[in-house]
């Protein structure tokens, strides 16, 4: 009987393509280790918080030869070879399908940076099948959660689940702090990269009861002026049981860049 490894899910936060693709910057030191202490898996399936649906349904990537989408700009010039699994997206499909929600397979969807940033880092070699699962655009925290739980299965076919996002993300506070040169944390950053790493090590139950609430958290309207760089982690919580480790404890102009893994 064939026996497979079960994978974590893992959350992380991505950061700018220039930064992970340069081999001495922090980020891609991190990915690249963390890469290298896991048990290589079958198949990743990646959730970015630059992947959404126009609606809200999912979408999941069947394409055979994912390509990447250059969405950054300035334009970033970098190419990363990879496969897909049309088999896996199909399985993925029908897991989220009988869960009560909506999926939709596309044979033509490719890789945004929040995909290729990290995979390029962790897995060089581009030997892994890769399946990327859109968010739905309602950005609604409890369906997130559900799809997550969804997936849990999965992890233990080796398959890795990974959320790409940001611990904080407030660009427009990112540019006036750049700008002005202002090098000091914030405390809404701070304050709600702390309850989140709190939140990471607690039970499952009350951890997504939580999170599924977590817009009313005091600073959350200004850790994440939009959610979408939130939402990934909220699929990888709910495809998980157990606590996480905190790794990475980092802040990038003002930003927290942490990274849970959950196992």
């Amino acid at each position: 009987m064939q026996t497979f490894t079960k994978q974590p899910a893992i959350f992380i936060s991505h950061g700018a393509p220039w930064d992970v693709q340069n081999k001495d910057h922090v980020t891609h030191k991190f990915l690249r280790q963390l890469g290298n202490n896991l048990v290589k898996p079958s198949a990743i399936i990646i959730i970015s918080g630059h992947d959404e649906s126009e609606g809200s349904h999912f979408i999941v990537s069947s394409n055979p030869y994912p390509h990447i989408v250059h969405d950054y700009h300035p334009p970033f010039s970098f190419e990363y070879n990879t496969i897909g699994d049309p088999k896996l997206a199909e399985t993925v499909q029908k897991l989220l399908n009988a869960s009560g929600l909506e999926c939709r397979a596309d044979v033509h969807r490719g890789m945004d940076h929040g995909a290729w940033t990290i995979l390029s880092s962790m897995f060089p070699a581009g030997d892994i099948p890769v399946v990327t699962l859109s968010m739905a655009s309602d950005y609604d925290a409890e369906k997130h959660i559900q799809m997550g739980s969804a997936l849990q299965p999965i992890r233990n076919e080796n398959i890795l689940i990974i959320g790409s996002g940001q611990t904080t993300h407030n660009l427009y506070y990112l540019m006036q702090t750049y700008r002005s040169s202002v090098s000091s944390i914030p405390e809404w950053s701070s304050g709600f990269a702390n309850w989140l790493s709190g939140l990471a090590i607690s039970p499952s139950q009350q951890r997504n009861k939580e999170l599924a609430q977590w817009e009313q958290h005091p600073f959350a309207r200004m850790a994440h002026p939009t959610p979408d760089h939130f939402v990934p982690f909220l699929v990888v919580a709910g495809a998980s049981i157990g606590n996480a480790t905190v790794k990475n404890e980092v802040y990038t102009y003002a930003m927290a860049a942490h990274c849970y893994i959950f196992n």
